[in-house]
């Protein structure tokens, strides 16, 4: 139901089941999740808060608690929050690339070892996400020359990851280099036409 963008519907069924089964935690995940899509945070806030009290480490419920704070404007404690969920689960590269995001965007040096160690185990440099996060934080803290050689990096991992060639060119457009943007754009939108931004 929670699939099918029925998120209403989905909330009923979930309370109900919740009836038989309280315990659940599945089932509890899923009904924050159906509060949070139909922007009930304040709900979707108060059952993974209860989902913490029972198991403080639990990874899934630390992550989605972290997503519910930054959307209402409480990054410092997001950023908290995926910091106790790395702790417990290093290895998830999902929640590595989230934390890394955050910091990047937060200018938190600290984005540089954590990308730096997924650097490291990339030993075929396949993945361009480590550069891109270091490239946004050299670009928030104005270090245009080390943002573009991330970016390019990142392009250089995999040519297709669209979202380095956009940041390269908003560097190049803030460095007033626009013929280069422009290049930087026009090759982005021949690698895929199709992609909106």
């Amino acid at each position: 139901i929670l699939l099918g963008k029925q998120p209403d519907s989905a909330i009923v069924f979930l309370q109900n089941s919740l009836t038989q089964l309280p315990e659940s935690f599945l089932l509890q995940l899923t009904l924050a999740r159906a509060y949070d899509a139909t922007s009930q945070t304040d709900e979707a806030m108060k059952l993974v808060d209860a989902m913490l009290t029972k198991n403080p480490q639990q990874v899934d419920v630390l992550k989605m608690k972290a997503d519910l704070l930054d959307k209402k404007g409480e990054t410092t404690a997001a950023i908290s929050l995926l910091e106790q969920a790395y702790a417990v689960t290093p290895y998830d590269i999902d929640l590595n690339y989230a934390l890394a995001f955050k910091y990047a965007e937060n200018k938190n040096p600290k984005v540089i070892a954590l990308c730096d160690s997924l650097i490291r185990i990339d030993s075929v440099n396949a993945h361009a996400e480590p550069h891109y996060y270091k490239g946004i934080y050299y670009t928030n803290i104005g270090d245009y020359a080390k943002a573009l050689s991330s970016f390019e990096l990142a392009n250089q991992n995999d040519y297709t990851y669209l979202n380095a060639y956009i940041e390269k060119g908003r560097v190049l457009v803030d460095m007033k280099k626009y013929a280069d943007a422009l290049k930087t754009f026009t090759l982005a939108n021949t690698i895929s036409p199709k992609f909106p931004d």
